[in-house]
């Protein structure tokens, strides 16, 4: 009751001396992905200057400075500036308080956070990307569309990775100019909306479906 190209399939199978090893794969993005972008994309576009004064915000590249010496200066008790020699006034200890409060230390510690966490999912992309099977450890009769579905779900890797490359530099030049205007990378927009999310667990399951095939070949 077999067709032809079956039978021919099968009788490749059965003249195998030996079964190819099983493949054993998953691809699962962490718990919490999506919000862990979201938060990452909120932090992108803040306004942080609302808490900065004037001439900080003329030399906003001289915060991460500023707020090191203020901490010191504070920690060491020390009653003038160890850079000019003037004394700092009660007001300017106040202000410089207020600003680099436990507040702006979250923000700052958040940007570093959503960096890092960048950082391990472009690591845990191009693991995938790196532990994919050759088609030789593939049985042969399922080579055509182990091809097709492994192309198809390593583009939809790469593309992840990309966006998220993009997110990881514009927090980075959050990071260095928290006062400079950012947007959110148009590739990164594309992962918050339902059409990647299907699109990649499709990718996905096309290639896991091949897989599992051969596995049962075994």
């Amino acid at each position: 009751n077999l067709a032809e190209d079956k039978i021919d399939e099968y009788r490749t199978i059965i003249r195998q001396s030996d079964p190819l090893p099983k493949i054993d794969l998953a691809f699962e993005l962490p718990e919490g992905f999506l919000d862990e972008l979201k938060t990452a994309c909120d932090l992108v576009q803040r306004d942080f200057s609302a808490q900065l004064s004037s001439d900080l915000t003329t030399h906003p590249n001289m915060l991460p400075w500023v707020a090191d010496g203020h901490h010191y200066h504070e920690e060491n008790k020390l009653v003038s500036c160890l850079h000019c020699g003037n004394e700092i006034s009660d007001q300017r200890r106040k202000t410089l308080a207020a600003l680099f409060s436990e507040s702006w230390q979250e923000q700052t510690n958040a940007v570093t956070a959503a960096i890092e966490w960048c950082g391990r999912s472009r690591s845990l992309l191009r693991g995938w990307l790196e532990g994919f099977p050759s088609q030789a450890a593939v049985q042969s009769t399922l080579a055509k569309g182990f091809g097709e579905a492994e192309k198809g779900f390593r583009a939809e890797v790469i593309s992840t990775g990309t966006a998220i490359k993009e997110l990881q530099e514009a927090l980075g030049e959050r990071q260095r100019n928290p006062m400079a205007s950012q947007t959110v990378p148009d590739n990164v927009t594309k992962l918050l909306g339902a059409d990647w999310s299907a699109e990649f667990i499709d990718a996905k399951n096309r290639l896991l479906s091949v897989i599992s095939d051969h596995n049962s070949i075994n």
